[in-house]
């Protein structure tokens, strides 16, 4: 629970503050609001809470959706640590913690594009120091993009700006997935390969078309003999330590072995057997 105090004009976004709007500069309307606190950084982690990742001037953030917070707020950690554009508010927010400390928020960063699945979703974010996540959005956003909340599912839907619902990606943290496993819940391994991104070239390589001549297309045989011979020497009396091999899948042991075959035919290794 945190108790707001109202310095100038009254919040637009409180209906029901007291008092009235004709007042001087230097009186004082007070009204209740709430701002999300959690007692350890474990807690992230919990079932109980909504989170979702968004992008935040090109910067992954993690955020939390709090329909009990009435306003919105983004760690001033991550604020310092770049050039996030900050104003002063019209209000100023007293929030209080369970211990009875309390902290006066009166900056802002208005506007903030948060991206998701390429739409844009603007944000006031109020300056406050915490350290659980990146970002809180509260109901003043909740309300500015017409979310629907499943609590159930744990899951958010937004309205864009062509009157299109679109969800927010489910985070779910290392510690949930632990937890899910010993649980004995049912679970895949999957490898996730982007076909989009094209392969990269040799040509891309700064020093590979600095120095052509030590980067040719082709090896046209084995390096010339230089002054200082690289070797390893072995203690006297010792001998190449012979190690099985690992197993491995019969496509990739079929593809070494045509790559070894090459080499071998070019003359640039021979065969060599260990007793």
């Amino acid at each position: 629970m945190s108790n707001t105090a109202t310095r100038g004009r009254p919040s637009r976004n409180v209906g029901n503050a007291n008092g009235n709007h004709g007042n001087t500069r230097d009186s004082t309307e007070i009204f209740e609001a709430r701002a999300y606190a959690i007692r350890a950084r474990e807690d992230t982690s919990s079932p109980d809470v909504i989170t979702s990742t968004f992008s935040l001037y090109d910067i992954n953030v993690i955020a939390l959706v709090d329909p009990g917070s009435t306003h919105s707020y983004v760690c001033e950690n991550l604020v310092s640590s770049t050039s996030f554009p900050i104003e002063s508010t019209e209000f100023v927010i007293k929030v209080m913690n369970l211990l009875g400390k309390f902290v006066l928020v009166d900056k802002v960063c208005k506007n903030c594009p948060l991206m998701t699945r390429g739409y844009c979703f603007l944000a006031d974010l109020m300056l406050l120091p915490f350290d659980e996540f990146d970002v809180i959005l509260g109901m003043d956003w909740l309300t500015l993009h017409d979310t629907v909340v499943n609590y159930r599912r744990k899951i958010i839907e937004l309205k864009c700006q062509n009157n299109e619902s679109s969800g927010l990606p489910i985070v779910i943290s290392s510690m949930s997935i632990q937890r899910c496993l010993r649980k004995g819940y049912e679970a895949y391994l999957a490898y996730v390969l982007d076909t989009k991104v094209s392969e990269s070239k040799i040509e891309s390589v700064p020093v590979v078309c600095e120095y052509p001549d030590v980067f040719p297309k082709e090896l046209l045989g084995l390096p010339p003999i230089r002054e200082v011979e690289f070797a390893i020497e072995l203690v006297p009396g010792t001998s190449p330590i012979s190690i099985a091999p690992f197993r491995m899948a019969p496509i990739e042991l079929k593809e070494w072995k045509a790559k070894l075959q090459e080499l071998t035919d070019r003359g640039f290794s021979r065969p060599r057997f260990s007793t």
